[in-house]
């Protein structure tokens, strides 16, 4: 069964975190965080773990989500792979953000990023040796366009961006979708506790939200 490491980057104190599923063979990765050094720390653990990356998915269009993809995956001949809303949403908004966040982060914010390579449909399941993901697009929410990914077809792992925090509201300031923000979507087969959600801030897991024990033991 593949198995699930995080990668935390601190951001103004902030912890962004990124995703690594480890396969028999093979590796996925889940966001690439916000800086050149969180991209970094990525692309670290994916060369100590000594297998190729076979993607990188993007959960949904926020820098903290993009940015750090082109360290993550630099040198590397692996598919960078989001819904067509999370692609065209990044494209839209990356000049802007490069005006805030430049003065912001300095050289920290990478002067070169990377887009999605690949698109994929709603309900699209992509196979990597033993890791199979699934993907829900939920269109506006926390960002522009957001998405969230299932692990192993067993709906048990769910990688879902920002869609949830724990006792704080979601990102609420590009303004679409605010009245999702604090409801977690409906993942069919999610079964309570045996379930894990694994976020960019504190972790949250089934409706109720108890700990992600398993992001906390990985990573």
């Amino acid at each position: 069964m593949p198995n699930v490491h995080r990668i935390e980057s601190r951001v103004a104190e902030l912890p962004v975190n990124a995703y690594l599923i480890e396969g028999e063979r093979e590796l996925v990765a889940v966001d690439g965080t916000l800086t050149v050094s969180g991209g970094r720390a990525v692309r670290t653990r994916i060369d100590e773990l000594g297998k190729p990356l076979a993607a990188l998915v993007v959960t949904h269009a926020h820098p903290d989500h993009y940015g750090g993809v082109v360290e993550a995956i630099r040198g590397l001949d692996a598919p960078i792979v989001a819904t067509a809303g999370v692609d065209e949403a990044i494209r839209s908004i990356d000049a802007g953000r490069e005006a805030i966040l430049r003065p912001m982060f300095g050289d920290e914010w990478p002067t070169e990023r990377v887009f999605p390579t690949q698109r994929v449909a709603d309900g699209e399941v992509l196979g990597f040796g033993d890791i199979e993901l699934r993907v829900q697009d939920l269109g506006p929410g926390e960002s522009l366009h957001d998405s969230v990914w299932l692990l192993d077809g067993n709906h048990r792992d769910v990688f879902t961006g920002d869609q949830g925090y724990n006792r704080m509201h979601s990102y609420l300031a590009d303004g679409v979708g605010c009245e999702n923000s604090d409801r977690p979507p409906e993942w069919p087969g999610l079964q309570g506790e045996s379930s894990f959600v694994h976020c960019t801030r504190p972790r949250l897991g089934r409706a109720g939200l108890a700990p992600d024990r398993r992001a906390q033991r990985s990573g």
